[in-house]
Formats: C-alpha cells, structure tokens, sequence
C-alpha cells in the first residue's frame, strides 16, 4: 500500500507511514485479527476474534463491517472488487468489497489455510491427514491438488507473482520455496533444493522472490534464472526474520520474537 506498512497483532491493528516510518494506533482495540490482506492502494481487511470480516480505509481510519459471523475464516484475498477468503472446513467464500450475502465458490481439501488469487484463478494451502496446495478457478468449479507436502512437511506463505504461484515448504526444522505455472503444470523448488532452516516469510517483486530462514538468520532472495541461480544473502539477521513485506526501496519483516517490525534496503 503506497505510504503504508501494516500490521496485526493480538492486541490491534497498527501502522507505519512510509517516509519516515511514523507509528500509527490504527485499530489499537481490536482483539485478536488475523486474515490481514490489503487491496495494495488504500484498504486493508482482516477477522475479528467473533468472525466479523472488517475492512479498513487506512488513510481516514474508518472501520466498516463487510460481513459478519463468518466464524472459520481463515486468510482473506483481494482481487479486483471481491474478498475471497479460506474457511477452516474447507470452502473457499467470496463477496464483494461493499459487502453483500457470501458465497461459497468451491469446497476443496479439509484444513483450508493460506489463500493467493489472481484474476480468474486461486491457490491455498491446506492442512489436515494431508497437506499441500490446493488450486481452482474463481468461478467454482474442480479442485485439483498439483503438490502434496512431503511426509512431516506442509505449504505456507502462498502468493502470485506474474504467472507464478511461490509457496513455503517447510519440512520438519528445514524446507524449500517451491514454484509452478498459474497455469498449472509441476512445482519445481526455486532452491535447487538447498534445504534452508526454517522458513517464515515470503515476498515477491521484479527483482526476484525473497524469503526469510530462522535457522541461518537471513533474508534471502532469489533472482530471475532460478533455480540455476543460487538464492543470494541480503542480510543477516539477529534475531531471525519471520513474516515479511516489500514496499520499495525497503523490506519490512517482523523479527521472529515478534516485538518489532524492522527494515532493509533492497
């Protein structure tokens, strides 16, 4: 969002306007939020701890309640005028930005988690006996799982980026971030392979995918030409990186004991 970091935590929903990183008490009351998505110019979305989907006009702080009662919902979308959001059992829902009666668009894998949508087609993480990343169309349809996590591993952090989809595959303490086509086709690790500690954000822009390890400390990304080009060290940090957000010319991520949020150049 043009001017503005945000983020949630349990005790409200906060922001930095960007030059120079000034503090901002947006939702200081809010309990518990989670969901958080923007529509990257002016609004960001999120549950409240009772399942209300709320958005958010950030440059005026008016707070408006889109839906209510949606008790599993899990991760919130953005594409164009409609929310879409994962529920716990499964569906995928959408409604639009103004509000109005939700839907369900499809029922896919159980354990429905993180969500990415682009244009006409949507990709989640689930969890559950399995897990993997599940895709559809956002018109409905079929479901199709094209990567299923290894034994003790599963997907997170999801996003599109062009006309890829990236995902964290973290096994165990390690893992990888494995790529496909929006088009489908197979996941290939972006990696080569190199297993890193374990992974905790991940972004996307021109310039490359990056991605946060906890257990080498570091931020890393991954240029344009992977997996044949190894992932580059941007920084080291201490303590390590968890969650992530690129907002040029820096990278904002939240410290893994999640008590500050800090930057990097690029």
């Amino acid at each position: 969002m043009p001017g503005w970091v945000v983020w949630s935590s349990d005790v409200g929903v906060f922001g930095a306007q960007t030059p120079p990183d000034t503090f901002v008490p947006l939702q200081p009351a809010e309990i518990a939020p989670h969901g958080l998505a923007t529509d990257g110019v002016a609004y960001v979305y999120w549950f409240t701890n009772v399942g209300d989907l709320v958005s958010l006009h950030v440059p005026t702080n008016a707070r408006t309640v889109v839906t209510p009662a949606e008790a599993q919902g899990v991760d919130i979308a953005v594409s164009g005028n409609i929310l879409f959001w994962t529920n716990g059992n499964g569906t995928i829902r959408r409604v639009g930005r103004g509000g109005g009666t939700p839907m369900d668009v499809v029922t896919g894998p159980s354990g429905a988690d993180q969500l990415a949508v682009e244009s006409s087609v949507m990709f989640w993480t689930f969890k559950g006996p399995t897990n993997g990343v599940a895709t559809a169309s956002t018109n409905g349809g079929p479901v199709a799982t094209p990567w299923t996590a290894p034994a003790a591993g599963s997907a997170t952090e999801i996003l599109i980026s062009g006309t890829q989809v990236y995902w964290l595959a973290p096994v165990a303490t390690s893992g990888t971030v494995q790529t496909m086509s929006t088009t489908g086709g197979t996941a290939a690790s972006i990696t080569g392979g190199q297993l890193y500690g374990a992974l905790g954000g991940l972004g996307a822009d021109p310039t490359g995918v990056y991605f946060t390890a906890a257990g080498v400390t570091g931020l890393f990304r991954s240029p344009p030409g992977f997996p044949t080009i190894p992932p580059v060290l941007v920084t080291s940090i201490t303590p390590p990186p968890a969650r992530l957000a690129i907002q040029d010319p820096y990278i904002y991520f939240i410290d893994e004991n999640g008590s500050k949020i800090k930057r990097v150049a690029k």
